[in-house]
């Protein structure tokens, strides 16, 4: 049963969709969770099992684990297992085959892309192909639910999806801090300025609540669709509920919503796109892209890439004798400042690398820094040039040029003292953004 695990991060209504179709394609799902979600749309959400122990939503139930040995023996009966795990500590345990972040925090809060040989993530506040694998589209309307493989989903706008003409006035904020005493329930009936709850400055261990109160009042008139539990503590401006002005509606309050359902079925199609059809192998496997079906060169086209925040960082090593190295560190080279004229000459390269390399395209640089560190005891003047673009492809070759012309230019400009110099271990030391994802050096 450990085969084929997919850990999805967060239990919320939105993720319940997602856990809800991968369960019910057949793969086992653990769920993690915090220790106290604060889900608005509970009678949806899976997490809400941290608090009952077990929950049930359209027929599946999901069930509170309090450790691992429990998680693999509800995965074995073909339950839905739920865990405190905010950090994510239990996937290095799992090892699953897929993870997926549906935290919905509108950041990143952790996921990254070698916790699973295929990650995905919901919404915004993660760039596929650098923090994930994939990302699912969130937001309301013709985009909803598609899957981007390189770059970002729709940025949050703070303005929630239109339903029956309301926007963000169908979303109520908590006027106080304190905790929460519902007086109206999901499902109720409610007009404009009702008292749906109340908000005290005190609440004891069983329960009584104490202290002043602030009325919490519905903003619309409609369904109450969605009401954090009750007892839970937050701060003033939480979202703590959510009215539905389609009256006739009732029954949304209960069953997933067709966003969520939208979203679990994209998260699904990535996931087995990966499993059934990529695999592990294919999912690694590397091919030379500069050589077509009849293995001549040419240079890829890359138009049907999306346009990735892209950065890199290489660096190589010089090792020169005594004399040059006074010279460089002492700036008495006869030629002039040595590391300063390396530092134009790095950039100039990293700038001209589609002009050196022959299949490399032209790029639109956006940062290119040099730097150089020197080692008195072994002689030694290391560069590291890191570069940045906004674009389809790049920007590993333009550091690794910038690298090497930095340190032929410092053996230009010392040849005199030294034609002995060694040039040495240029290399890549990290690049993020685009399809391949972040590499890193070890």
């Amino acid at each position: 049963m450990k085969k084929n695990i997919i850990i999805v991060r967060g239990g919320g209504d939105i993720a319940t969709g997602t856990i809800y179709k991968l369960h019910q394609s057949g793969y086992p799902v653990l769920v993690t969770e915090i220790a106290n979600p604060s889900a608005i749309r509970r009678q949806v959400a899976f997490s809400e099992a941290v608090y009952e122990k077990s929950y049930t939503v359209e027929g599946v139930t999901c069930y509170f684990a309090e450790n691992l040995t429990r998680a693999y023996e509800l995965l074995k009966q073909r339950k839905v297992a739920l865990m405190i795990d905010p950090d994510g500590a239990v996937i290095r345990e799992v090892k699953p085959a897929a993870v997926v972040d549906g935290i919905l925090a509108k950041k990143n809060l952790g996921t990254t892309m070698d916790m699973a040989p295929f990650t995905v993530a919901l919404g915004p506040g993660f760039t596929a192909g650098v923090d994930v694998h994939a990302v699912v589209e969130t937001m309301r309307g013709h985009k909803l639910g598609r899957i981007i493989y390189e770059g970002n989903a729709i940025p949050n706008t703070g303005i929630p999806g239109n339903i029956g003409g309301f926007t963000k006035e169908r979303v109520i904020h908590a006027p106080a801090e304190g905790f929460i005493k519902n007086i109206h329930q999901i499902g109720d009936v409610v007009e404009a300025g009702t008292t749906i709850a109340r908000i005290y400055e005190n609440m004891d261990e069983s329960g009584n609540f104490g202290g002043s109160f602030v009325p919490v009042q519905a903003t619309i008139t409609g369904i109450i669709r969605g009401l954090i539990r009750e007892g839970y503590h937050f701060p003033k401006g939480f979202k703590i509920a959510d009215i539905d002005p389609r009256e006739g509606e009732l029954k949304n309050c209960f069953t997933i919503s067709d966003k969520a359902r939208s979203i679990g079925g994209s998260v699904l199609e990535a996931v087995c796109r990966y499993i059934k059809q990529d695999g592990r192998k294919n999912m690694n496997e590397k091919k030379l892209t500069h050589f077509n079906e009849s293995g001549e060169a040419h240079m890829v086209d890359v138009h049907e890439k999306a346009d990735t925040y892209r950065v890199a960082r290489a660096e190589g090593t010089i090792f020169v004798n005594d004399d040059a190295f006074v010279a460089i560190s002492q700036g008495t080279a006869k030629k002039g400042d040595v590391l300063g004229i390396a530092r134009i000459a790095g950039i100039m390269g990293a700038k001209n690398n589609a002009s050196l390399i022959p299949l490399c395209h032209p790029i639109a640089m956006t940062k290119c820094d040099v730097d150089f560190k020197l080692d008195k005891e072994k002689k030694s003047i290391t560069a590291t040039c890191t570069t940045a673009c906004v674009g389809k492809t790049g920007v590993e070759m333009e550091a690794l040029s910038g690298v090497s012309a930095a340190l032929l230019t410092i053996y230009d400009m010392c040849k005199a003292l030294d034609r002995g110099m060694e040039i040495t271990e240029i290399h890549l030391l990290e690049k993020a953004g685009g399809k391949s994802g972040h590499f890193k050096r070890k």
